[in-house]
């Protein structure tokens, strides 16, 4: 073999060798430029979106410094101008309005204002729900009920009793053509709801609705000539000034039926509310929670009739000669 030959191959070889290494470090010191890169380009978007953030969060504590300096110097002068004015008046010099608060508008609290929440046409399906409501709230309400024969309504009654509402009357049968058929029906009527309520609960019920109110225009008889009866047997008698018109729309929206029944309570200083509790007008049971929620947020008095109540009467009476 040619000494030269070899001394040729092995300085090409280690020139081949010395061509890969420097190709191979050119790879790793270009990946470790772009590693570097990546590093830095990341490391320079936090710092952006930091400081961004900073100035995001300096210039929301600088508004809400003004706000509050604001709000603080506006009560000031408020209050201010309330000292002037009391301090310039006596209470006698007053009107009523302002030294005893009645009633107000619907989104200030009110006192004195009282409201009775009935129920007329139960019991029924629902009537243990709007039970576990008033539950919920510690309200009480009336119920002006008719004669549900089925047993299973037995501790319905019951249970409105027990838990401290008013159990009232509303008619038997809720069949105009049987109750206004006469007056003598009409009497029946009454007393014998009177004994079912008495059979099923132990309470001889003291008030009365008329079916339709005491005006209604259904009635074949006078409904003011049967006054002397009710009176007779000490019952009372209650129509409304407050309805809620769950029965005149029965698709009415809750929200509707709550901003309907508070404009009316706000302007007067005793509300008798007509609700229904029955299958077939639902929208008193939807509204009722939100309902007793906006009224006790208002600070009004939801009470049950009783006999220091001050009737509502659609027709008035015969006063009695002395």
């Amino acid at each position: 073999m040619n000494p030269k030959n070899n001394e040729k191959e092995t300085t090409t070889s280690k020139l081949l060798l010395f061509h890969k290494m420097e190709e191979q470090k050119r790879i790793v010191f270009g990946a470790l430029a772009v590693m570097v890169f990546l590093v830095a380009a990341v490391f320079c978007y936090v710092f952006i979106r930091f400081h961004s953030i900073d100035q995001q969060m300096e210039e929301l504590r600088t508004q809400t410094k003004e706000t509050l300096a604001q709000q603080s110097e506006y009560q000031v002068v408020e209050s201010s101008s309330e000292d002037e004015t009391l301090a310039g008046a006596s209470e006698e010099e007053l009107p009523v309005e302002e030294t005893k608060k009645t009633v107000k508008k619907e989104d200030e609290i009110v006192d004195d204002v009282r409201v009775y929440l009935t129920f007329d046409d139960g019991p029924g399906p629902y009537t243990n729900q709007i039970l576990d409501i008033l539950k919920k709230y510690h309200v009480k309400a009336t119920f002006f009920v008719i004669a549900q024969e089925n047993e299973k309504y037995r501790e319905v009654y019951q249970r409105i009793v027990n838990e401290g509402h008013t159990l009232a009357m509303h008619s038997y049968t809720h069949d105009y053509s049987i109750i206004y058929a006469s007056p003598e029906a009409f009497e029946k009527d009454v007393l014998d709801l009177q004994a079912f309520l008495y059979d099923r609960t132990g309470v001889t019920c003291q008030f009365y609705r008329f079916p339709g109110g005491s005006n209604n225009h259904v009635s074949t008889i006078s409904m003011k000539s049967q006054l002397p009866f009710l009176e007779e047997h000490g019952i009372e008698y209650f129509d409304w000034n407050v309805d809620s018109m769950d029965a005149a729309d029965p698709s009415e929206d809750p929200d509707t039926f709550i901003a309907h029944v508070v404009e009316n309570v706000c302007s007067q200083p005793t509300s008798i509310v007509l609700m229904h509790d029955s299958s077939t007008f639902t929208t008193s049971v939807d509204a009722l929670e939100g309902l007793i929620n906006r009224l006790q947020t208002m600070g009004l008095r939801l009470l049950p009739i009783t006999e220091d109540t001050d009737p509502v009467h659609f027709i008035e009476k015969k006063k009695s000669k002395s």
